[in-house]
């Protein structure tokens, strides 16, 4: 595999995109994670993996994935502020998500009877998006580049992907 980059408009910021499946594996119920991790527009993180616990909605799917790539986007932009680069470290982080009630989940301090059982720890979105630390966008999920990572894609979808990561074709 050769790398590539082909992304034009070079710009000094972390863009993340993140999706999840709902209940996506058969046997357990359990919806998998996935998400790219973009830093001037190349891939530096990237995981795919089965959530721990089954969720009860795609809402909660969604935001359990949010957790997990805020806790990434966290660690790498500590990192970068270690490392001196602070033009990356000190800007908020644009996460594309493709879901409109995680987003909503993540802005208001509301717990309605239908998000009381989401795990406190899934929380940690709200307080960073609240010190503005991340922004959380709505991205189409015909444009999110992490379905790559969470679902069987048609081969024209895949390589479409491919390319905007800057990955060659096959």
């Amino acid at each position: 595999m050769i790398y590539e980059w082909h992304n034009d408009n070079m710009s000094e910021e972390i863009t993340v995109y993140v999706d999840s499946d709902w209940a996506g594996d058969q046997s357990d119920r359990k919806s998998t994670t996935g998400y790219v991790i973009l830093l001037a527009g190349a891939p530096i993180s990237w995981k795919s993996k089965k959530q721990r616990s089954v969720t009860l909605s795609t809402v909660e799917a969604e935001y359990m994935a949010l957790s997990e790539v805020v806790r990434e986007v966290t660690w790498l932009t500590n990192l970068l502020e270690e490392l001196r680069f602070q033009a990356y470290a000190k800007k908020p982080v644009n996460i594309f998500v493709d879901s409109k009630g995680a987003i909503g989940l993540a802005q208001t301090n509301k717990t309605s009877e239908s998000t009381k059982h989401i795990d406190v720890r899934c929380h940690y979105v709200r307080e960073k998006l609240q010190r503005g630390e991340i922004q959380l966008n709505y991205v189409k999920s015909t444009h999110n580049l992490a379905d790559i990572f969470t679902k069987v894609l048609t081969a024209q979808k895949t390589c479409a992907i491919r390319l905007e990561l800057g990955l060659d074709e096959f």
